[in-house]
């Protein structure tokens, strides 16, 4: 039966999500100096992303994933999909290279690259669900490169 009027009840609730990221040149480069590294070698990379929200930890669901993108492919044609340890707490990072030599978790920069460039790498971290839609957030860092890993193989030769 319907007596013309109702009774609402309204509860708001509220969601955040915030994220960084850094890259640095891997542990293996031989001449990197903090983030100033030559062409050719392997950065790794750890984001994080942290969601906050004050509804019922059943209606919503932290970031899951994070994709990155590269420079050399105009941060479009290329992309790479990051490991994440879960949470509201995040943490994401490369997985293993299989071209690595050491099986390690990096991106390896291309062999020619501009000299007194920044290398920035952007990153995409998605997946974090509330009763309204999706949460995301665009990260990025740079390393600077100077040189290329044939300096440090070949000497100069008369």
């Amino acid at each position: 039966m319907d007596n013309g009027w109702y009774d609402f009840t309204a509860t708001s609730y509220y969601a955040s999500l915030t994220g960084s990221m850094e890259i640095h040149p891997d542990d293996t480069v031989p001449t990197a100096h903090g983030d100033n590294m030559k062409s050719g070698y392997g950065i790794k990379e750890g984001a994080t992303a942290n969601f906050f929200s004050n509804a019922p930890a059943s209606h919503c669901a932290p970031a899951q994933t994070a994709v990155a993108y590269f420079p050399e492919f105009g941060y479009d044609t290329y992309w790479r999909l990051l490991s994440c340890s879960g949470g509201t707490s995040a943490s994401f990072a490369f997985r293993p290279n299989e071209h690595s030599t050491y099986n390690r978790n990096v991106h390896f920069t291309p062999l020619w690259y501009p000299d007194g460039t920044a290398y920035t790498v952007y990153t995409y971290i998605i997946d974090a669900w509330t009763p309204v839609g999706m949460l995301s957030v665009n990260v990025n860092d740079s390393v600077q490169i100077q040189g290329s890993l044939f300096n440090d193989w070949y000497s100069n030769r008369e």
